[in-house]
This record gives structure tokens, sequence and C-alpha cells, in this order.
């Protein structure tokens, strides 16, 4: 199985909120970078981010758009599709550079449009067209 076809399934995993998939995909030691929040380290520290997601979104798809695989490295373009508990809409286009070893992910950097992200979730406010 290649390391696309392992996200994939994650993916969907994912999207269907089965959290199992962090036992079976992630390393017990995985680096999670991802520009909402600190740096995580372990398989725990990525529940627990998933737990607050779910919080603060009443549902989160993620739809791959493109990837490019290369040895033990898999980028994959995609966009997060958000609603907030109020019923906001929107979507967040983001890059995942996940690095594997043996199968298994052992980090994850992720570069995504904060802005957008922040607008959607109230953070800040939407910016006023002139």
């Amino acid at each position: 199985m290649s390391n696309l076809e392992r996200m994939r399934t994650g993916y969907e995993r994912y999207n269907r909120r089965d959290f199992d998939l962090v036992d079976d995909l992630f390393d017990a030691d995985i680096d999670w970078r991802v520009p909402v929040g600190e740096p995580i380290r372990g398989r725990e520290g990525v529940r627990a981010f998933f737990q607050g997601l779910g919080e603060q979104l009443s549902s989160h798809e993620i739809v791959v758009d493109d990837s490019v695989e290369s040895g033990d490295r898999l980028v994959c373009f995609v966009r997060h599709q958000m609603t907030t508990p109020d019923g906001r809409a929107g979507e967040v286009e983001a890059v995942h550079d996940w690095r594997f070893r043996d199968g298994r992910v052992v980090s994850l950097h992720e570069v995504a449009d904060t802005l957008a992200f922040a607008v959607l979730t109230g953070q800040v406010p939407e910016p006023v067209s002139v």
C-alpha cells in the first residue's frame, strides 16, 4: 500500500469521525504541526487536537485535491470544508506535508490560510470590501 493510499483512507476515516485512525496510522511519537496551535508530540496530543476541533466546528471534512509522493514524503493539497456551531460555512485551503517511516506517519506539517480560518470561526472580523 502506498503512503497516498494510506492517507486517502486516513482522510476518509477522519471525515467519518473514526479517530481510531490515530492508533492505526500514526507513530506513537508523531510530530504534529498546524498553524492554529503549538506543536504537538504524540498520539494523545493529536486526539486532544481533534477533540478541540470538534468543539469549535459542528462539521469538518478534508478534501484532497492533489498530491505529490516521493519516497517517505507525501504532500497533499487539501480543502477543509467546515461549519461552525452557529451555522457559518466556509472552506480553507491548506497543504499537508506528511512524513512516513515503516508505513506509519511520523510527522505532519500543515500550511494553511489562517486568516480564512480565523474569520470563519469568529476569531477576527470579516474584512471589509471597499
